[in-house]
């Protein structure tokens, strides 16, 4: 349903920033999202005297890398039956749920170390090499998660135009010039990589230029499969897994809106408006219709395309309330890895020396492209009621915060492809913990509620029934848990999840595998034929175990400081 239905909706955007294997983990944040909202609505209509009855409205969903690879599979998902994963830990889900939820198949079940380790991307002596793993099963993948039978039925809480955002780092980059005035009449060139693009998930065509519209009642078209080209490129993990080209229409960056200050008078208090900046295409390519460019990792640029997800609940330059007496709109972010390590760069007087610079430097140039003090200061602020963060929080047995609360954190984010127990604790940890957030922190206090347009309907005596305390105060729960939703989610017990001598043998002799088939291609891609290349080969020949040693050392040495090595 939307806001301007009789009701007042409270209206949700979410953010799933960028996580590569991590994606497990928000796949379950979503997962456990799915399931209590589907039981809260169930309850309403079934006994609507019994539990709360205002609205929530899912309206845009905006992701990077696995958080936007998670928010294309749950836009399909939405139109269809879907079946959460509700026997973890005790046991895995039968085939039926998996069947049903192409969350837990495509995060859990298809992705692994196995098909990433392996050679079909390289099978002709021709082959160039793109990657360092083979991302061909990211292709049946994609063509399995974005893929549905319709079941007829719009769920009530997703919004009749529901927005699906994704950013790409567009190599190519989009050109842009500005004018000064002067002798020369010469202008600055200056190119846009951070890039996105906009789908709205509905039956009936939005009639937006703007975005691209997914019927949601007709899953095999070219629209949907663009959704499949877009999220293969926003998880393009740079040099790890393959770039993607892809197709847009020209004109449709000539619409592409950008927030412009202004100045607010007594009339309107907006400080800034959306409007449309045109590029400066090049005259051949203006002959062409469509724009045709290399993209990888939507993270690179744009981990957490919160600002996205905003503007589309505040509309043309509009403004969220943020007390909890105005709030009817909360962007909430998942993010696996909210709190990762940064600020290792060139600190020490032996980390000044040339390779040392320029192996920080990328790292420098990735943060400074994320950095946004702006979200930072609202994030921080106790008294903002309309963003919100989820991220992972584990105990350990002695009931401490555990420091490494995820399995996918060893490796850079790449730990949780090693092995699918720690892709099934991460998906269960992330249901749990989006339990917990809707238990205890997505709610507004009770004091407020008689003020605010969503919640001020209820009396006296339903408020009391239906909030808990928190902190000494009552508060009153946007999503309230009820049915199958109630029942604890519990996390598996981390010490189940490590690895033994076998497996990482197997593994080993995978990464040797992989290894070796790269390396002659590589030799033959670069290396002019004759002495020259095989002198290669024979360097590399005795090179290539030590190569595999330090690899496998490495994921030792991390397994151990994670607690995952039998």
């Amino acid at each position: 349903m939307d806001s301007t239905n009789e009701k007042k909706a409270f209206e949700i955007g979410l953010v799933m920033a960028g996580a590569v294997s991590a994606g497990a983990y928000t796949a379950g944040v979503v997962d456990f999202l799915i399931q209590a909202l589907d039981e809260w609505y169930k309850a309403k209509e079934e006994r609507p005297d019994e539990v709360p009855n205002h609205e929530v409205c899912l309206k845009v969903m905006a992701g990077s890398s696995a958080g936007g690879m998670t928010g294309a599979i749950t836009a399909a998902a939405l139109n269809s039956e879907y079946m959460p994963v509700t026997s973890l830990p005790g046991q895995e889900p039968d085939e039926h749920t998996v069947k049903n939820n192409k969350l837990y198949d495509s995060w859990v079940r298809l992705i692994d170390i196995r098909h990433l380790l392996g050679r079909t991307d390289l099978i002709s002596p021709d082959s160039r090499v793109i990657s360092l793993l083979d991302s061909s099963i990211l292709n049946d993948i994609a063509d399995t998660a974005i893929n549905y039978i319709p079941n007829g039925r719009k769920r009530e809480y997703v919004a009749d135009r529901l927005h699906l955002l994704m950013t790409v780092t567009n190599l190519k980059g989009i050109p842009y010039d500005i004018s000064f005035k002067g002798i020369s009449g010469a202008t600055h060139r200056i190119a846009q990589h951070t890039d996105h693009v906009e789908f709205i998930v509905s039956q009936t065509d939005p009639d937006d230029p703007e975005v691209i519209w997914l019927d949601s009642d007709t899953p095999d078209t070219p629209e949907w499969n663009m959704v499949k080209q877009f999220a293969l490129a926003t998880g393009a993990f740079p040099g790890g897994l393959a770039p993607r080209y892809l197709n847009r229409k020209r004109t449709s960056y000539d619409l592409r809106k950008w927030p412009v200050p202004t100045r607010p008078n007594k009339s309107d208090a907006r400080c800034s408006e959306l409007i449309p900046i045109k590029p400066s295409w090049p005259e051949s390519m203006l002959q062409e219709e469509d724009y045709r460019f290399l993209a990888v990792d939507g993270g690179v640029m744009d981990n957490e395309p919160l600002e996205l997800a905003r503007q589309i609940l505040a509309g043309n330059g509009g403004f969220n309330a943020r007390s909890a007496r105005e709030s009817t709109r909360a962007v909430l972010m998942i993010d696996p890895f909210p709190a990762e390590n940064t600020a290792d760069h060139v600190d020490e007087e032996d980390q000044d020396d040339l390779l040392s610079v320029f192996k920080t430097l990328f790292g420098s140039l990735l943060t400074q492209a994320r950095f946004k003090p702006d979200e930072l200061i609202l994030a921080n602020s106790s008294k903002v009621y309309s963003r919100y963060l989820i991220a992972p929080t584990r105990r350990d047995p002695n009931g401490e915060m555990a420091e490494h609360p995820i399995a996918s954190g060893t490796l850079g984010g790449f730990g949780g492809f090693l092995s699918k127990k720690f892709r099934m604790h991460d998906f269960q940890l992330g249901r749990r913990n989006c339990q917990q957030f809707l238990r205890r922190y997505f709610s507004i206090p009770v004091s407020a509620c008689n003020h605010n347009p969503v919640f001020s309907h209820y009396t006296s005596e339903e408020l009391e029934r239906f909030s808990f305390e928190k902190d000494g105060k009552k508060h009153m729960p946007v999503i309230p848990l009820v049915g199958s939703a109630e029942r604890e989610a519990y996390p598996l017990v981390w010490h189940t999840l490590r690895l033994n001598d076998q497996e990482l043998n197997e593994l080993k002799a995978r990464v040797e595998a992989r290894t070796e088939i790269v390396i002659k291609r590589l030799l033959k891609q670069y290396i002019d034929g004759g002495f020259t290349r095989t002198m290669a080969r024979l360097v590399i020949h005795f090179k290539r175990k030590s190569i595999v040693n330090s690899i496998m050392d490495e994921i030792d040495k991390e397994l151990r400081e994670f607690k995952l090595r039998a």
